[in-house]
């Protein structure tokens, strides 16, 4: 057991050190470090956001966060709306953004936002790579991405092309990552279901990654959000959890976050969510909006979200997992309209 504990700890302490050494520029040194002293000693400062540049994508995936949301692309948010938003975010001392959609490559101003955001904060992209070339990958270098997060969700073409709804899906983003690699850039993510919670699974995935040369790979569990709101059965356990922590390369693999934290993020004020239409929410599972960005300033609005009363509730586990909170807050409760989504009240 304790070889196990160091093992676990040694592991996470190099990933820890070769993901800041490989994403972090030096010129963001200073604020990453900083915003880490503060949040050690409880002084609040967001370290990451997630920003939603666009809900348009040429995936139907089966497990989109975002797939019950109207497609609105008028009601996206402007390049200068969302350079003012980055301006707000590096005010309030956030180190990290990770740009994601719907697919964010599809907005023709992707590679403005990307550079503009670069000179102060750590950019990370996350796309399902079809429309990485090697043209692409150049430019992404060019605006100072940190890295790029292409999910690959099976270790057999056809599971990832079914679960993402388009055939070929895999070989394109396979290229894609290997464009990435050629440029530098790294690195990969998947989802792992109950299903493909097996040894023989996870030792599949990691001989696939590291035949790619990945830096490193993000484990993303399932959540019962958007198109994925019915699909309970493919929540991973307790058990399934323990067997993926267990069984993954620790030096190239992390899970839950990085490092691992013990609960969600929205509890200590660690992070939040700006959806393409600039509404304010608590992450991009949870389709409530605490407000627009045309109603205040950032900070105010970010203050109003998180002393809402549904943080008086006890707990500090993800909030859709939870059956009773996604029945008082969730049914008939979103930014926008879904259409016929039904979630499950267990």
């Amino acid at each position: 057991m304790k070889l196990k504990s160091l093992q676990g700890f040694c592991g996470r302490t190099y990933l820890t050190a070769k993901i800041f050494s490989k994403l972090v520029l030096p010129h963001l040194y200073g604020k990453v470090i900083s915003n880490t002293v503060s949040r050690c000693l409880i002084i609040y400062k967001p370290s990451s956001a997630v920003l939603g540049l666009t809900y348009r994508c040429q995936c139907h995936c089966v497990h989109c966060s975002a797939g019950s949301y109207r497609y609105e692309v008028s009601q996206d948010l402007s390049t200068t709306e969302w350079m003012g938003l980055l301006d707000a975010i590096h005010q309030l001392g956030v180190p990290r953004i990770n740009l994601t959609g719907g697919e964010a490559l599809l907005r023709e101003d992707i590679f403005d936002i990307i550079a503009y955001a670069a000179k102060k904060i750590v950019v990370i992209l996350e796309s399902n790579g079809l429309l990485i070339s090697d043209e692409v990958a150049l430019k992404l270098k060019k605006a100072k991405v940190s890295c790029v997060a292409v999910s690959i969700d099976s270790v057999d073409g056809p599971g990832h092309d079914s679960f993402r709804g388009v055939q070929g899906c895999v070989d394109n983003a396979i290229k894609g990552i290997e464009h990435l690699n050629k440029a530098r850039i790294p690195f990969m993510a998947t989802y792992i279901r109950a299903e493909n919670a097996r040894v023989d699974y996870i030792q599949g995935f990691m001989d696939l990654a590291k035949k790619m040369n990945v830096m490193a790979v993000r484990i993303l569990p399932p959540r019962p959000a958007g198109n994925f709101s019915c699909h309970v059965d493919a929540l991973l356990s307790k058990e399934n959890e323990t067997l993926i922590r267990e069984n993954t390369d620790l030096f190239m693999f992390y899970f839950n976050g990085m490092p691992a934290p013990r609960m969600c993020g929205t509890f200590s004020k660690a992070t939040f969510y700006i959806s393409p239409y600039g509404d304010i929410q608590l992450c991009p599972y949870l389709s409530i909006s605490f407000g627009h960005i045309k109603d205040g300033s950032l900070r105010s609005l970010l203050e109003k979200m998180w002393s809402h009363a549904i943080f008086q509730d006890d707990g500090t586990d993800c909030f859709v997992l939870n059956a009773s909170f996604r029945k008082r807050y969730l049914d008939g409760c979103v930014s926008y309209p879904c259409d016929d989504t039904i979630l499950m009240n267990e």
